[in-house]
């Protein structure tokens, strides 16, 4: 391996705690080579790495190494991309998790679609409808919005408590 290569996958040697930098790089080296990988796809989530949270990285690691192709590779590398954007669509598309659904399980919802849930409610129920202790409460500026323990409120998600969501669940 390359003394420029070594410098661009530097970063991800402090998750090999259990062995020197010097068997990193061959183990590294070997993986590539028996699986026909690109060592630049590599360098690359190296270098992604550095943009986002331990805690996910100790995940990619263990994937980099689960690699067989570098197919496996980029889509890590979309998969970085994604949560450094803070685009939790693309988090879910490359989880091959569909969103909607995800979110509708653990009832988060936009706020336009609470709107439409309190409007149908209302319209059923009228002054019976459980929507007239939560409508109110309904944060237009929220992206996400998932109902408290009474269902009389909402906490407010941003893409990246979705983001956390998802790869706590799904990787």
């Amino acid at each position: 391996m390359t003394e420029e290569n070594k410098k661009r996958l530097y970063y991800i040697t402090q998750y090999a705690d259990y062995m020197t930098d010097e068997d990193f790089y061959q183990s590294v080296d070997n993986h590539i080579k028996s699986n026909d990988l690109d060592i630049n796809l590599f360098a690359e989530i190296s270098e992604l790495m550095t943009e986002i949270s331990d805690r996910y990285n100790v995940r990619i690691y263990d994937k980099m190494w689960q690699a067989k192709d570098d197919a496996d590779l980029l889509d890590l590398i979309d998969l970085l991309n994604a949560i450094i954007d803070e685009d939790s669509d693309k988090v879910a598309e490359v989880l091959e998790v569909d969103l909607w659904d995800f979110l509708t399980e653990r009832e988060i919802y936009t706020p336009d679609l609470l709107e439409e849930l309190a409007d149908e409610d209302l319209r059923v129920n009228g002054v019976n409808a459980s929507a007239l202790y939560w409508v109110k409460e309904i944060n237009y500026t929220a992206k996400y919005q998932g109902f408290n323990g009474y269902a009389n409120g909402f906490y407010d998600y941003d893409d990246a408590d979705i983001i956390e969501m998802l790869l706590d669940e799904y990787y």
